[in-house]
């Protein structure tokens, strides 16, 4: 009796193997995606390759460190650049279009992150595995796709992303980009724009695709190091969805497609706790 009591309770469990690649150097980036990954690890196993390993082991969490392949993005803003901007970034639409072009400058040198990373043998050696489903970052580098793609990870993608996102992360989903009402990110500009603002928009759009020339390149590299061709550019429509680290409240209220999804938020510890203060408490209740 006791034995068929102990079968009836029985229940399936079903974990997945999930593969995480995230290639940029930003310790603000991974703050974002760390607590998800390890929020996974308590019912799945999880293989993360990152630029910031954990200090101390996790159950279910295998991680690549990339850790040396690159200086980290720590501490490395220049706040002088808003403490004293050029007389320059002051000209209206002008300004922001310097400041455009100067972005791939401030970005992290993704090409020779990518020449490193395709043929270390941890992350190599991960790759030749089976998943249920790959999480990547949806930033500045494809190149974990194209890795993907060599070693033959068929598993669904899904894209994080740590802002609101660039032109070509909605491009992927479907979402098309429309100058007119849909503001460029690195712009304070609202979803009511005037004329002038639509048309700075417009090119602030056309020049930020410009700049996303540098997947051309890391494709060259990945096809260097395996002989072999990468469509680079179809692998990165090849994503189930985006999570979008945005929440309408705050980034405003947008139309949207289902492979979209805002999760802003999700990193940070939801746990109640008391405010440091009780005229603090009082004036938010008042």
């Amino acid at each position: 009796m006791r034995v068929i009591v102990f079968i009836a309770f029985i229940t399936a469990v079903q974990s997945a193997r999930i593969l995480g690649l995230f290639a940029h150097t930003g310790k603000s980036h991974h703050m974002v995606f760390e607590p998800l990954l390890k929020k996974l690890a308590t019912k799945h196993e999880v293989t993360v390759a990152s630029f910031f390993p954990q200090k101390i082991p996790i159950a279910n969490y295998t991680e690549i460190s990339l850790k040396g392949l690159a200086s980290p993005g720590l501490n490395s803003f220049d706040l002088s650049t808003i403490k004293k901007p050029s007389i320059v970034t002051k000209i209206p639409i002008v300004g922001d279009v310097v400041k455009l072009l100067t972005l791939p400058t401030s970005l992290p040198n993704v090409v020779d992150i990518c020449d490193k990373i395709c043929k270390l043998p941890a992350l190599v050696d991960a790759l030749q595995k089976t998943y249920d489903v790959v999480i990547v970052e949806t930033f500045v580098s494809d190149c974990m796709l194209g890795l993907m793609h060599v070693h033959g990870i068929n598993a669904p993608v899904v894209g994080l992303s740590s802002t609101s996102p660039f032109p070509w992360a909605n491009n992927r989903v479907g979402l098309m980009n429309n100058p007119s009402f849909m503001p460029f990110i690195l712009t304070g500009m609202s979803t009511q724009m005037t004329f002038r603002e639509r048309m700075a928009n417009t090119l602030y759009y056309g020049i930020a695709n410009l700049i996303y020339y540098i997947q051309d390149k890391q494709r060259l590299v990945i096809e260097k190091h395996y002989n072999m061709p990468v469509p680079l550019y179809d692998l990165s429509f090849n994503l189930t969805m985006i999570l979008l680290n945005t929440f309408h409240t705050l980034n405003g209220v947008k139309y949207q497609v289902p492979g979209l999804v805002e999760v802003g938020g999700m990193h940070l510890d939801h746990r109640h706790q008391r405010l440091p203060g009780v005229s603090i408490q009082k004036l938010l209740c008042y």
